[in-house]
């Protein structure tokens, strides 16, 4: 709010001077009259922005995640596609306007990716879902991670029953995924634990409602931080 003052400070000049002061205030409605919504904080301490948000162009997101130079992310390419792929950020130009330069593991370089683009690069968990290169030919499938060696090899477990031995990590990538009622997942926490779960609700926000292994329910855990796994047991 914009009005017209006088500042204790300028008391010495003649009383016709103006002063332009500012006062702070909260926004209660937006230009079509509308209530302004306002950001939901779930049990699990994340923020959902998607009730601010065009839900076409955003999605819920780790808003403690601000990466700087150097550190380790998951990107996705061009920011046109539905796989993530391991990089490394080379350069911070605006977070909220031009976003990041980052430097894939095979080499490519994406510049000026979008926030929503660039998330934790979290290390893949045995019986997590992946798309892989199937050896010895060029088309990426559906797999999880059977076994995780020294160096970032991985074993993988093809839905169609073939497997894949010591894939380098610039040959699988994680996807995007829309989770359902009675998913095994587990959700990355902080210091780099994970808890494994079930999803039991989608809430049509991007997030989702989970039941732990040890019985406790948390709500409205965002998308980006849940991961699928398989069964494979049952494959």
């Amino acid at each position: 709010l914009q009005g017209m003052g006088r500042s204790s400070s300028l008391s010495n000049q003649a009383t016709s001077s103006k002063v332009t002061q500012f006062r702070t205030a909260i926004v209660a409605k937006l230009a079509d009259g509308k209530p302004r919504p306002r950001p939901r904080r779930d049990r699990v301490g994340n923020i959902s922005l998607s009730c601010i948000c065009d839900p076409n162009r955003c999605s819920p997101m780790d808003i403690d995640f601000l990466p700087t130079v150097g550190d380790v992310v998951e990107a996705q390419y061009e920011g046109k596609f539905n796989e993530y792929y391991k990089a490394k950020v080379i350069r911070v130009n605006n977070p909220f306007k031009g976003g990041y330069d980052v430097e894939y593991f095979d080499g490519d370089i994406d510049r000026g990716l979008a926030p929503r683009y660039v998330r934790r690069y979290f290390p893949p968990h045995t019986r997590e879902v992946f798309e892989a290169k199937v050896p010895d030919e060029k088309e990426w499938e559906l797999c999880a991670v059977t076994k995780i060696h020294d160096g970032e090899k991985y074993d993988v477990q093809f839905e169609d029953g073939k497997k894949g031995y010591s894939l380098p990590v610039t040959d699988i990538r994680r996807v995007v995924w829309e989770y359902e009622a009675g998913d095994d997942v587990f959700v990355e926490k902080k210091g780099g634990r994970i808890r494994v779960g079930v999803v039991t609700k989608e809430l049509g926000d991007g997030t989702y409602d989970i039941r732990y292994d040890d019985g406790e329910e948390v709500y409205g855990v965002p998308q980006d931080l849940i991961h699928l796994l398989w069964d494979l047991d049952e494959r």
